[in-house]
Order: structure tokens, then C-alpha cells, then sequence
């Protein structure tokens, strides 16, 4: 409510937004227990206010995520902000009563409309963009966000020309997509529903990736892993693959040991173990909930959370023996549904965003 009275009193200037969130906070939690944890977050939030001073507002976006708006601030003095707070930061990590402590840092996304966003909703969905970019870059850094809604619109195409320009590459990878192209033959052969929902999960999460900023290098791996998630499928009985009732506490159990099988498989492959924390974690859920290992939220590996998405997606939208395919808007809402329980909420609503922008429609293998 903050950002949208501040964006509408701002309508004919210019608005800074900063999210600030702390890293690896969960840890220092852990480390230092809860009441430590508390006064190390009055202690950024005290910074924040000081630097922001009478220029704009502060206040506590969410557990560890603080944010700024900035009326009147453009992207230089927007990052100049941050850097000030992460030096007054890094001076208070150098105090001498701080030294039994891990060193507090955090990642800071920068969006600025009208620059960089034409509704307060884009400002803040582009800041939470930065933040994640930050965080998956490393995490202690500044990001500005310097694209704009249109730049999810030829999303899909950079993702194709990244997962098919593959003649510059080394040798060891153009050996990996030969394992893989058979691979994907041998499930083909068995499941021809499982070889066509395997294609379109590697392009729907290349494409989510690309638009979520990630480099060339994971948006191949991303491609690679959505191919193989689904091969160890080759070892369940056609009976359950193909059955049009409900299955069994057995059959499911059963449908269920292909992530293992998978896992099985990957691992003795040549140089295509990287694929295995994308493909083993593609059925966990971001409350925890979901399978081989039941972990939460920034645990899962973002490359899973990726194929977590497209997986669910691409299975809504697709008739099977046993329900018919949704529409993709009815599936892109179920998506929001479950942003924060089953899905990464920053990647389901760049996931929506890209499905209502027509990107999916226009690469989906149909059956």
C-alpha cells in the first residue's frame, strides 16, 4: 500500500524502490539464535534509516527484507544509496564487539519507474527481479534493474537461439547433448507423452530462466536437466504410466521412485551429474511439502524451482488418460494459486507473466 500511494503521488517524477535483503539470514539465525538475529536486523534497519534520512521512506517489507522509496531518485543516486548503506554495513561488520559474529551482507534490487516500470506493480515485481538476480549472482551486491516489461517478450526467442546455438561450445558439451539426444530417443521409444512433456519442461524453464536473468551457462543446464528430469520413468511399468484410474497407494509410490531412478541413471553418465540437483528436486515444493527430500523454500536449487513450474504447467495443459488439458490462462492461475506454497513466488509470477505475454505458446511441442 506504501509503494502504491507513493507511485501515484509521483506519477509525474521519477521513484526509486529498494528491496534489501539480508543474506543467508536463516543461518545466522541458527548460528546465533533468534534474539541475536532480531538485533542484527534493528542494527541494518537503523543504517537504512539514517541513510535514507528525510529523502524517503523505510519500513520492513517482509522477515529480512527491508525497503526504501525514493521519490525523486533516479538509478545513479539510487545506487549510490546502497552502496552507502552496504559501506555503513561492512564498518559495522569491522567493529570490535562484531568480531564473534559472521559478517552481515545483503542483496539490494534497484527498480526506478518511469524509467524501468509504467505501474507500481512493475516497480515492484522489477525490484524483486534485481534481488533475485542478486542473490543468484552471488549474493552481497547491487543490482539495478535496467530492463522493462518488453524485455520478457523475446524471452523465448533468446532462450531457443542459447539451447540451440551449440557449434561455439567445447567438446565436452557437444558429447553431452550426443548422450542426451539418445537418451531422449530411449524415452521416446518407451513413453511418447513422456518424451514430448520432457521437451516442452526444458524450453518452458530455458525460457523462464531467460527472463529471470540467469547466464547462458544455466539456462543450458536448465534445458539439459528439464530433458533427463523425467528419465527414470523408463523403468516404471507402462501399466502405471498409462493407467486412466486413480492409482494405488503402491502405483504411487512406484510413479514416485522415478526421481531416484533418474538420479541412478544421471550419475553414471559422463559428465552429467551437474544435472542431478535440477532434475532430483523438480518435486519439491517451496512450503516443504513435496518429494525426494521435503525441502523448503531457498534450499531447493533454483534450477529445480525452475522445472518445478514448467513441470506443473506442462502437465495441466496436456490431456492425459486421466483429465483433460486446461486452457493455459486456467493453468497460469492455478500457478498463482500456488505461488509460495507449491512454487517459488518470484519465479511463478515471471512464469505467469510469460505464459499471459503468449512466450509458451508459441514453442510448446503439441502432442
Amino acid at each position: 500500500e506504501h509503494i502504491r500511494l507513493e507511485f501515484e503521488a509521483c506519477k509525474d517524477d521519477s521513484l526509486g524502490l529498494l528491496y534489501i535483503d539480508m543474506d543467508d539470514f536463516k543461518l545466522y539465525n541458527q548460528l546465533y539464535g533468534f534474539v541475536e538475529g532480531d538485533k542484527a536486523l534493528r542494527l541494518v534497519a537503523e543504517i537504512i534509516k539514517q541513510s535514507v534520512g528525510d529523502s524517503g521512506m523505510v519500513f520492513r517489507y517482509s522477515g529480512k527484507v527491508f525497503a526504501a522509496l525514493l521519490p525523486h531518485y533516479d538509478g545513479r543516486q539510487a545506487e549510490m544509496l546502497a552502496r552507502e548503506i552496504k559501506k555503513r554495513v561492512n564498518a559495522l561488520n569491522a567493529s570490535p564487539e562484531r568480531k564473534k559474529f559472521k559478517p552481515i551482507t545483503f542483496s539490494c534490487g534497484i527498480c526506478v519507474s518511469p524509467y524501468s516500470a509504467s505501474t507500481y506493480k512493475e516497480l515492484i515485481d522489477h525490484a524483486d527481479l534485481a534481488v533475485y538476480s542478486a542473490k543468484e549472482s552471488g549474493k552481497d551486491r547491487i543490482i539495478l534493474f535496467k530492463g522493462s516489461s518488453a524485455s520478457f517478450k523475446k524471452a523465448s526467442e533468446r532462450a531457443l537461439s542459447i539451447v540451440e546455438n551449440t557449434s561455439n561450445l567445447s567438446a565436452a558439451y557437444q558429447a553431452n547433448m550426443t548422450v542426451i539426444s539418445a537418451l531422449t530417443s530411449a524415452i521416446d521409444a518407451k513413453d511418447h507423452y513422456t518424451y514430448r512433456h520432457s521437451r516442452n519442461v526444458a524450453l518452458y524453464s530455458a525460457i523462464l530462466a531467460t527472463a529471470a536473468g540467469f547466464n547462458e551457462d544455466q539456462i543450458r543446464l536448465i534445458y539439459e536437466a528439464g530433458i533427463l528430469h523425467d528419465i527414470g520413468k523408463i523403468s516404471i511399468p507402462e501399466s502405471i504410466l498409462g493407467k486412466t484410474g486413480k492409482l494405488t497407494d503402491e502405483e504411487y509410490k512406484t510413479i514416485k521412485s522415478h526421481v531416484n531412478n533418474a538420479i541412478e541413471m544421471i550419475r553414471h553418465l559422463p559428465s552429467m551429474d551437474y544435472v542431478i540437483p535440477a532434475a532430483v528436486g523438480h518435486h519439491e515444493r517451496w512450503d516443504g511439502g513435496g518429494y525426494p527430500l521435503g525441502i523448503a523454500g531457498e534450499d531447493i536449487p533454483v534450477t529445480a524451482r525452475c522445472l518445478a513450474i514448467a513441470d506443473a504447467f506442462d502437465a495441466m495443459t496436456t490431456d492425459r488418460p486421466y483429465h483433460r488439458a486446461m486452457s493455459f490462462e486456467s493453468a497460469a492461475a492455478q500457478i498463482e494459486v500456488g505461488a509460495g506454497k507449491q512454487f517459488d513466488p518470484t519465479l511463478a509470477g515471471i512464469f505467469v507473466r510469460l505464459v499471459r505475454e503468449g512466450e509458451l505458446a508459441c514453442v510448446a511441442v503439441k502432442q
